[in-house]
């Protein structure tokens, strides 16, 4: 399944080489257990207040949340790319748009982990400093240099609850 406006920012960014998609098979692969059908991601605050994020698992394939943050566009979804970058996966959520044929349009990234996020537990996440409700696919731009720089700061990281059930 195609994800298109990745691979314009994917050759923009520094990090970005190759993007996979994750099938079960190639998690089988790796020894790792079937993904939970469902699953919820949030701060302590958020799961209180009963807004943490609700992931479904879409055709085995990928996960999909039909709420975006607060720099979502109307429509837009949040759903999880891999992308492999000098041999590390980063399991990347994008806001953006599912088309009707199930093809994935990606406006800008807003956070990542190397972690397996669908397990249970506590996982750090990386946020992309620059997302914003004004980027498109072609002027999206991102921040999360894990280390900073004399033109950066350090990249944001949040600590987030996997939970399987709410």
């Amino acid at each position: 399944m195609a994800v298109a406006g990745c691979e314009q920012w994917l050759c923009q960014s520094s990090f970005a080489a190759q993007v996979l998609f994750e099938g079960i098979s190639r998690f089988a692969d790796r020894g790792v257990m079937a993904k939970p059908p469902t699953i919820w991601i949030g701060t302590n605050q958020a799961f209180l207040n009963d807004y943490a994020f609700q992931y479904h698992l879409i055709s085995n394939s990928y996960y999909l949340c039909r709420t975006a943050t607060e720099t979502g566009l109307p429509n837009e979804v949040l759903f999880f790319v891999e992308v492999v970058n000098r041999g590390t996966i980063w399991h990347v959520a994008c806001e953006g748009i599912i088309h009707a044929n199930g093809s994935r349009m990606i406006r800008q990234p807003c956070f990542r982990t190397t972690e397996d996020f669908w397990e249970e537990g506590w996982h750090d996440w990386e946020c992309n400093t620059n997302r914003s409700r004004s980027g498109t696919t072609s002027t999206a731009s991102w921040n999360w240099d894990p280390a900073p720089t004399a033109t950066s700061a350090r990249v944001e990281v949040l600590s987030c609850e996997t939970r399987i059930r709410s």
